[in-house]
């Protein structure tokens, strides 16, 4: 029996992809994988200057809380004669400060407070304090000769009573009512290393700190000293500029704090040279924070600017 050829089942040729077809699909593959991984690393870059701002801002931002807090417990007693209470030094002549693009030195500052963080189970309450910037190590850039000063600012304790059993009451016993903050603080040791012992480390990558003081003249007037100035604060009164006599009746009567810090995402930058296009000083402006706050010491009312 002869089967009719319309019944007879055909195949069909199976299709296949063409080497030029496969090259095509390959590429276009290869430009979507390429696309996504440049996508990736930007997301991945981004997150990590987001992070790197959000810890340098708070980290700053604790270190600032900080000084804020020892400030506004400042401690001074005006009926104890020949007393210095308060030390702010142009920081210019040390090696741990510089004068940088005309700007003022950092201040290194110097004065008594009640601090929170002291040991509140022990007698006493005063300690005095000294807030100093340090060099640190130069940041080097990818660039030849692209190297970027940076300083770390401490919090210190003078070692020959910050390590005693009961600070505050050697602060009592020996240092308050001395009539030179800075001899009597620093006179026995060596003042370098204890500013750059890192027990004290309060902030690194620090771009600037700044102490300015406001004085209420003895005729009510109040002046904003100038920025840079040596300020001693005594019982008696205010001495200016490295002054040997006190004037008689000026107080001081607010402090003026900054603190500028610099990302930890712009220093990679930096490091890296991936700048170009910015000034350092624009660059810097753009990456950095600065806080700040003007903290009434002694207010007094009826007061005119000067």
């Amino acid at each position: 029996m002869k089967v009719s050829s319309s019944n007879t089942l055909r195949s069909k040729p199976k299709s296949a992809f063409t080497l030029v077809e496969l090259l095509i699909a390959m590429t276009i593959t290869s430009i979507i994988l390429l696309v996504m991984l440049s996508l990736t690393a930007t997301v991945a870059d981004a997150w990590k200057r987001s992070r790197g701002a959000v810890f340098s801002n708070a980290s700053a931002r604790a270190a600032f809380d900080r000084i804020v807090t020892d400030f506004e417990s400042a401690y001074y007693v005006q009926s104890i004669g020949g007393a210095e209470w308060f030390r702010f030094l142009p920081d210019d002549g040390s090696g741990l400060g510089d004068a940088t693009d005309g700007s003022s030195a950092p201040t290194w500052a110097m004065f008594y407070t009640s601090p929170m963080d002291r040991d509140v189970a022990q007698a006493g309450d005063v300690i005095g304090l000294s807030y100093r910037l340090a060099n640190q190590p130069v940041l080097e850039g990818s660039d030849p000769g692209a190297n970027y000063k940076l300083w770390a600012l401490y919090r210190a304790f003078p070692l020959e009573y910050g390590a005693a059993e009961n600070p505050a009451k050697v602060t009592f016993d020996e240092l308050l009512g001395k009539s030179d903050i800075h001899k009597d603080f620093w006179s026995i040791q060596d003042e370098d290393l204890i500013t750059r012992s890192t027990d004290y480390l309060l902030a690194a990558n620090v771009l600037d700190f700044q102490v300015v003081s406001w004085i209420r003249k003895a005729n009510g007037n109040l002046l904003k000293v100038p920025s840079g100035t040596n300020v001693s604060v005594t019982s008696e009164g205010v001495r200016l500029g490295g002054a040997v006599e006190p004037e008689p009746g000026d107080r001081l009567y607010a402090v003026e704090i900054s603190l500028t810090i610099l990302s930890d995402a712009a220093i990679d930058h930096m490091r890296e040279g991936t700048f170009r296009g910015l000034t350092v000083e624009k660059f810097l402006q753009q990456n950095s924070w600065s806080f700040t706050r003007l903290i009434r010491l002694y207010p007094e009312s009826e007061l005119t600017i000067q």
